[in-house]
């Protein structure tokens, strides 16, 4: 498995050997700054913490029984022609043309066009658990005369009532296990929370899977990739909920 360890610093300068210090690693395994939009951020995130999880050997609650090998989001283990990629490989050391056949989180069942598509569901099929949906069900009346003009000038008008079934139906749908986790109406907050979580992640593997000091990382990642002082990135790391048994790890290792 090529994930950043131990095995990547040089003992004697304290600093990762030369040649894991090539921009192709250091972006592949660290910095992530090849990733633009929301939808891949997300990917790389998933890909990449999982990966980090599956190395280091961190096990996910018990009420998900099975493995991350087994239980992973995408279809790629399912798929005898991706069979094996993860956790062996980077997700970046893909070709994007490549990346984007990795189903994120529904294996062959989610696409862009299925989740913008307000007649289909967009949610896991409920043979494994954790059970992910991007979608609420609602059932609306409408009369097939008014046309698209005032049906969607009734809908706007409604819209706080809509908004409040929305709300219903979405607990009903957590209590019964589904997970929600995206925030499709705000690409930009998506985004710069993808960028968070990937900087932390990044640190995190310097620090605790490679065995970097703290200051060294300015000078190995580049000023704009690392946090300048320990005391920001502790605190990224205890609001960083999103994270949690992986993070409840990093902060009892980082305050000692």
């Amino acid at each position: 498995m090529d994930h950043p360890s131990k095995d990547w610093l040089n003992p004697k300068t304290g600093d990762l050997f030369e040649e894991k210090k090539d921009s192709k690693i250091l972006n592949q395994n660290f910095r992530f700054n090849i990733c633009k939009d929301a939808k891949e951020l997300e990917d790389c995130f998933i890909w990449e913490y999982n990966r980090t999880r599956e190395f280091i050997g961190w096990k996910y609650p018990k009420k998900y029984q099975k493995s991350i090998k087994s239980a992973f989001p995408f279809s790629v283990n399912q798929n005898k022609n991706w069979k094996g990629v993860f956790p062996a490989k980077p997700y970046l050391s893909f070709d994007k043309k490549v990346r984007i056949k990795f189903s994120f989180l529904k294996g062959e069942h989610y696409s862009e066009h299925k989740f913008e598509n307000l007649s289909l569901p967009a949610h896991q099929l409920k043979n494994e658990f954790p059970y992910f949906s991007f979608k609420v069900p609602l059932k609306l009346y409408i009369n097939p005369r008014w046309g698209k003009t005032k049906t969607v000038m009734l809908f706007r008008e409604q819209w706080v009532e809509i908004q409040q079934k929305l709300e219903l139906n979405k607990r009903e749908l957590e209590q019964s296990g589904y997970i929600f986790d995206l925030e499709v109406d705000d690409k930009e907050s998506l985004e710069n929370s993808y960028k968070k979580r990937l900087k932390l992640l990044g640190h995190i593997r310097m620090l605790y899977c490679v065995g970097l000091d703290f200051d060294k990382l300015f000078g190995t990642l580049g000023g704009a990739y690392a946090y300048e002082e320990k005391a920001i990135f502790m605190k990224e790391v205890r609001k960083f909920q999103q994270l949690d048994g992986l993070m409840k790890k990093i902060i009892k290792h980082f305050s000692r």
